[in-house]
């Protein structure tokens, strides 16, 4: 069976978030994914093509908005 826990590293320790129907001492293979660091931006005005500032979209920095004004 294969399934998606998120977990949080504590001192030298993964901890999983929610339980876990394991047996002790049972074996598992653990898939490392980082979380993601960086939270779209949310900007609001109209932009070129309809769609509204402030739809979450891909991050832009200032001289891309700049440039679709």
């Amino acid at each position: 069976m294969t399934r998606e826990v998120k977990a949080r590293f504590t001192h030298g320790r993964i901890e999983p978030l929610e339980k876990l129907d394991l047996k002790e001492g049972e074996e598992i293979t653990i898939l490392v994914k980082d979380a993601p660091t960086e939270v779209p931006k949310l900007r609001f005005g109209m932009l070129p093509g309809g769609a509204i500032k402030g739809d979450i979209i891909s991050p832009l920095d200032d001289v891309e908005w700049d440039a679709l004004k």
